[in-house]
């Protein structure tokens, strides 16, 4: 992946949108990193998608910066045990409310946010975090935040510069997972259809994680009182 053209990509497709809410937007990159990396640009663009929409949607004013840089040379990668001369980092920072230190762990659980107000007033499902945070296992990443109550938050995505493909059991290597399935606030068809698109895949895994995202929706909402979503389905 190209990634000159990964910054044109999200400056052609946020900017607009940051700007009507009265925000000022920034895209940076670092002078030591690779014209290309070797990742799957389906999954990185979920994320990446995800984080810009969640700081537009909490920010009222300021500004929303993605920065694309190497990590810091005693940065602690525990779940990925990554190394930062062979990672690159993907940040979204925001001047928007901010999250409790209190509630920055459950905000990666599948149905949580911060809390019963943010759901009712912003929306959502509270299934975007924890969708991230598996798709950067699946890359072999991990992702990292640093936020303060009333101060804004910096999401990063911790990614490897080359994306590995782990060998079978019968020594055929295998090809990476294909992206699951996400509601229509993480993924639409434009980013579906982007210019960095990965290779089709199998829609299985899609079908299995839709089936489960049901399974989990059902009584979820039965308790809240509400008609269950729409069913996500691979485009």
């Amino acid at each position: 992946m190209d990634l000159k053209d990964f910054v044109r990509d999200i400056e052609k497709n946020y900017t607009h949108l940051v700007e009507q809410k009265g925000l000022a937007f920034q895209v940076h990159t670092s002078k030591d990193l690779p014209e290309k990396i070797k990742t799957d640009p389906y999954r990185l663009l979920q994320i990446i998608k995800n984080f810009i929409s969640n700081a537009i949607k909490f920010t009222q004013k300021g500004e929303i910066t993605v920065s694309i840089s190497r990590p810091e040379s005693d940065i602690s990668l525990p779940k990925s045990r990554l190394s930062p001369k062979e990672a690159i980092a993907i940040s979204v920072k925001d001047t928007g409310k901010g999250i409790p230190e209190n509630k920055q762990k459950i905000i990666f659980e599948a149905f949580q946010q911060e809390d019963g107000t943010t759901n009712r007033k912003y929306g959502g499902t509270g299934l975007g975090l924890s969708i991230c945070r598996e798709l950067a296992k699946l890359m072999g990443g991990e992702i990292q935040l640093k936020s303060r109550a009333g101060k804004g938050s910096t999401f990063t995505f911790y990614m490897p510069e080359t994306l590995s493909i782990k060998p079978k059991d019968d020594g055929v290597p295998s090809s990476p997972k294909p992206p699951v399935a996400v509601p229509d606030s993480i993924a639409d068809k434009k980013t579906q259809t982007h210019s960095l698109s990965a290779t089709p895949v199998d829609r299985s895994e899609e079908r299995r994680v839709g089936k489960e995202c049901r399974s989990r929706w059902s009584p979820y909402h039965q308790k809240k009182n509400h008609p269950p979503p729409p069913t996500p389905t691979p485009s």
